[in-house]
């Protein structure tokens, strides 16, 4: 694989901060180079975050986050370089997306304080019971063959919102056969809430890796009640 340093494609490498260059988890590749180095690299499960740094096409104030959300999608994150009124001789860094809204001071920063929380996220939710790895389609189908067997359960799934990186959807079914979800954005702001009609959460950082138990149980003892329905 090539690593840091190795190649010369990007015209502006030599012009990227000093300390960025020589991360651990910078590489100088395209995108697509850089997707496949880290499906080799989860192939050989030698990645706990598989997610690395390179360099942007918008030139050298700007980085690209390049996250495996699972192992078919990748999120590509722009990180633009701003300056640290604290410190002008060091950079501060932004995250140009909805999952964060907070400056970082360096890339181990980054790393451990916004792509590692949300990839401990992304590990609590598929290691759920009821999460189910199919597509939609697979999803309701599963779930209307359950509540045909038994019209008194409402059968729930979390899954993969389909074909969009960093979003969950919880999806429930009753015994009405209609199906209803609700998206679910892997983020690391300062706040998220969730509102199910009568049901509303509100969730903060602190609780990424505790959310799954926490959520569901309130979930279930509110569907099981009152099945929530549609807007009007």
């Amino acid at each position: 694989a090539k690593l840091q340093g190795e190649s010369a494609k990007a015209p502006q490498f030599e012009k990227i901060d000093h300390a960025v260059r020589f991360h651990p988890f910078f590489v100088n590749m395209t995108a697509n180079e850089a997707e496949d180095y880290l499906r080799r690299k989860m192939t050989e499960n030698r990645m706990p975050t598989p997610a690395v740094i390179r360099p942007s096409s918008k030139g050298p104030a700007h980085l690209a986050l390049v996250w495996a959300f699972r192992p078919d999608k990748f999120m590509h994150i722009r990180v633009d370089q701003v300056p640290n009124l604290r410190d002008p001789s060091r950079p501060m860094y932004v995250i140009d997306h909805p999952s964060s809204n907070r400056p970082f001071s360096d890339i181990d920063e980054i790393f451990s304080e916004y792509i590692g929380r949300m990839h401990d996220f992304v590990l609590a939710m598929t290691r759920h019971k009821n999460f189910h790895a199919g597509r939609q389609a697979e999803v309701e189908s599963d779930m209307r063959r359950q509540v045909t067997e038994n019209p008194d359960r409402v059968a729930y799934y979390l899954r993969y919102e389909d074909d969009t990186p960093g979003v969950f959807a919880i999806t429930w079914m009753d015994k009405s056969l209609a199906c209803k979800a609700v998206k679910i954005l892997v983020t690391n702001t300062v706040s998220l809430t969730w509102n199910l009609v009568r049901l509303s959460f509100v969730l903060t950082d602190k609780y990424v890796v505790l959310l799954p138990p926490d959520f569901f149980r309130a979930f279930k003892r509110e569907v099981s009640y009152s099945p929530p329905h549609p807007r009007s």
